[in-house]
Formats: structure tokens, sequence, C-alpha cells
């Protein structure tokens, strides 16, 4: 995710957003003239959306069932507004799917690495409580294994791991439950730095997408600046509260 961050911008791109009711945004993408949405289907890694269908989805960090949002003890962190009609430049720091991604701003760069910064200092020097149990939708503090490094998270799902959603870039991994630290009220004042996204206007060709079309849509969207705009006002509840 960091890599994205630093990479070269390549080309213009440009994202048309809707809001859901459940902080999940359906973006449109066109790189200069073409519209991704319509390579994909061009392309047969993808089909035209005709329109909404009932899907299951799993426990995303925007749609935590009531029944495991966090108590006002726990920690929480503010939910992100976001204006109607307000271009703003970003990037696209993870992909699962074109049905779920997501972006990150251009602007908040130095603020995302000096938060980062913070949290290698903050808990490199003393790491803080450790938990034995944790709760879905709670946050904590845990390392990133590919770099060692700390970064905020949520809890997805608890088994004989617990997986977690890095909530400023939206990489998923399983952590050891004695890896989670309780994240420090000063870590909490920030919204989460990563907006989950959908591509607007395709379905998988199957039941679900093929990793074939994953990768046609990560190569055609990473490393890339992106131009988003906001077709509405509205707020991703990275709080559940």
């Amino acid at each position: 995710s960091k890599d994205i961050m630093e990479s070269l911008v390549e080309d213009a791109v440009t994202c048309l957003v809707r809001s859901s009711d459940k902080g999940e945004y359906t973006v449109e993408i066109t790189v200069g003239s073409k519209n991704i949405a319509e390579e994909l289907i061009n392309t047969a890694v993808a089909r035209k959306d005709e329109g909404p269908v009932e899907t299951v989805k799993p426990i995303q960090t925007t749609d935590i069932p009531s029944s495991s949002v966090p108590s006002s003890s726990q920690s929480s962190i503010p939910s992100r507004s976001i204006n109607k009609n307000n271009p703003v430049s970003a990037y696209v720091s993870s992909v699962i799917s074109p049905s779920k991604f997501y972006i990150q701003f251009a602007d908040e760069e130095a603020a995302l690495e000096k938060l980062v910064s913070s949290l290698q200092v903050a808990y490199n020097e003393n790491s803080g409580e450790g938990t034995d149990s944790a709760d879905i939708g709670q946050y904590y503090c845990t390392k990133y294994t590919e770099d060692d490094s700390w970064y905020r998270a949520i809890v997805e799902s608890i088994g004989d791991k617990v997986t977690v959603c890095f909530v400023d870039y939206g990489n998923s991994e399983s952590v050891n439950m004695s890896d989670l630290k309780l994240l420090k009220p000063e870590f909490s004042t920030l919204p989460a730095f990563a907006v989950n996204s959908c591509l607007s206007g395709v379905e998988p060709v199957a039941d679900k997408w093929s990793d074939e079309a994953n990768t046609a849509f990560e190569e055609t969207v990473v490393d890339q600046e992106l131009t988003v705009s906001f077709t509405t006002d509205s707020e991703v509840s990275v709080s559940n509260g």
C-alpha cells in the first residue's frame, strides 16, 4: 500500500463517485478517453450491471453489525465527511476486486505519513497494553508483517487468528490476538485515510470476480492519480458509533 503512495503518476484518471448507505462509494473511472467499466466488459472479464441485486457480503469496516459496535469506553475514530461536487486527487491504495477497493486522497499524504511515523515512535518505545480478547469493530494498533511497522487496524473477524483491516490503506491480514495493542487516544483523532469504493456499472461474469478480472482492474488503476468527484453529501461510517 505504501508503494502506491510513492509511485510516479503516469496517466490522469477520473472518478465519479456515488455514496451508498453503508459508507461504500460507487465510482465511475476513466483513464484518458477509456471508461474502465466498459473496458472490463469489452474484454469479457465483467458484464454490465443491470441493477441492484441482493448479495451476501462479509463484514467490512463500514458495515459492522450493531451488536458488535464498540461501546463508548472502547477505541473509535471519527467519521469522515465528504462534500458534494468537490473534485480531489486520489490514489488506489488496495484492490480486492472491482467491487471492493480503497482510495486515499492525495492532499492527505503528508498527514498520513506523519501519522504512520508517529505510530512507529510511540509503539516502538512502548507498545502499551495488549488484549487477551478482541471485539469485531474495535480499533487497535498492530504490525503489518510485510514491513514490520505499526498501523491502525479494525477487527473484521475472529477465529484461530484475528483478521484485521488496516484502515488507512484498506488491506487485510490475519494476526495473533497477542499482536493487538490498544489504540492510544492520541491516534484516535483522525478518520481512516482509506475510503471503501466499488466500480459502478459492472458485475462478475460468474458468481464472483475471476482472478483475471481482478488483475485487469488492478493493472488499470494502480499507480495512477485519480480525480475524484462525489455526487452526494455523505459520511463514511468508520467510527461505527
